[in-house]
């Protein structure tokens, strides 16, 4: 169980990384509800930005949008970008809490077989 003041994977003094599997855990799950929360709000955002970006036809809107157009868009790209790589994030850190949580139950059982020997 990881101490109450470190996050589940803890880089040490020593130089040793040790990881905290159930807080580890924790922490990629909240990566992943961040995740959906942010994907579910975006259709909304973009609805939003879609309906701002039909507003103004004369001059001085069309003047204005144009300046607010690409930055819109490229804020929204960049959200994206941002929703992929915390989804990738997340489904590797539970790939990673799987592994080694495997390899510690295979350690274990062959630190009991050589106690036994």
């Amino acid at each position: 169980m990881a101490p109450p003041d470190e996050s589940g994977i803890v880089n040490n003094a020593d130089g040793l990384i040790d990881m905290y599997p159930d807080a580890a855990e924790r922490v990629f799950q909240a990566l992943g509800q961040i995740h959906q929360t942010f994907t579910e709000g975006l259709p909304s955002i973009r609805q939003v930005l879609e309906q701002e970006m039909t507003l103004g036809n004369g001059k001085a809107g069309e003047s204005f949008l144009n300046s607010y157009k690409p930055s819109a868009t490229d804020t929204f790209r960049y959200v994206q970008q941002r929703l992929r790589m915390l989804s990738q994030d997340a489904q590797d850190g539970h790939v990673q809490v799987t592994r080694y949580r495997a390899v510690d139950a295979q350690n274990a059982a062959a630190l009991r077989r050589s106690q036994q020997d």
